[in-house]
C-alpha cells in the first residue's frame, strides 16, 4: 500500500479479511486502500464494521466523515462522526480539515475559513489543506485568493488525485 500498489495491497488484505475478518487492524487497513483505490462504498462498509468494534476509534470515525462528505453522502452523519472524532484528539489537523471540508459542503464557507487558515499556517506546505481553503475562498467569491492558494497548492506536489482537483478548480476560477 505504501508503494503504491494498491491491487497487490488489496489481494493481501483481502486474504488477511478471510482469515481475520474482524480483526481491527485489518478493517483500517482494508478501508484506507479501499478509499485510495475510489472504492468509498467499500470502504465505508469496513469503516463501519471497525467502528461497531471500535466505536470511539477517532481516526475510523474522521476517515468514515471523510468519505461521507467527499461524496456527497450524508452530511449531519458526518458532522456527527467529525465531532466524536474532535472530542477525542481536539487539535488533529486531519481531524480538523475533514471539518472544514464538512463546512465547506454544509454551505458555511466562513467556518471553513477559519479551520483552513489555521491549518495552513500551520502546515503550509499541505496541498489538500490550501485545495480546501481555496474551495471555502472560492465559495465566498474571492476569486484571487482562492487562484493564489490552488497555485500554491499545486506547487506543494499533491497526489495526482489532488492534482487533478486543484486543477479542475483552478480552471472553473479562469
Amino acid at each position: 500500500y505504501r508503494k503504491g500498489d494498491y491491487s497487490t495491497a488489496l489481494r493481501v488484505l483481502e486474504e488477511a479479511g478471510k482469515l481475520a475478518p474482524t480483526h481491527p487492524a485489518v478493517l483500517s487497513s482494508f478501508a484506507q486502500v479501499q478509499a485510495a483505490t475510489g472504492r468509498f462504498g467499500d470502504a465505508m462498509v469496513s469503516y463501519r464494521k471497525l467502528l461497531e468494534q471500535q466505536p470511539n476509534n477517532a481516526f475510523a470515525l474522521n476517515n468514515l466523515a471523510y468519505i461521507l462528505a467527499d461524496t456527497d453522502g450524508d452530511l449531519g452523519e458526518a458532522l456527527t462522526l467529525s465531532q466524536k472524532a474532535l472530542r477525542q484528539q481536539p487539535q488533529h489537523p486531519s481531524l480538523l480539515d475533514t471539518l472544514a471540508l464538512i463546512c465547506i459542503k454544509k454551505g458555511m464557507p466562513d467556518s471553513a475559513i477559519q479551520i483552513s487558515r489555521n491549518l495552513t499556517g500551520k502546515h503550509p506546505r499541505n496541498p489538500v489543506y490550501r485545495y480546501h481553503l481555496a474551495m471555502s475562498l472560492a465559495n465566498k467569491g474571492r476569486r484571487e485568493e482562492a487562484r493564489t492558494e490552488l497555485e500554491r497548492a499545486l506547487s506543494d506536489q499533491p497526489s495526482q488525485s489532488f492534482e487533478r482537483k486543484i486543477s479542475g478548480l483552478l480552471a472553473g476560477l479562469k
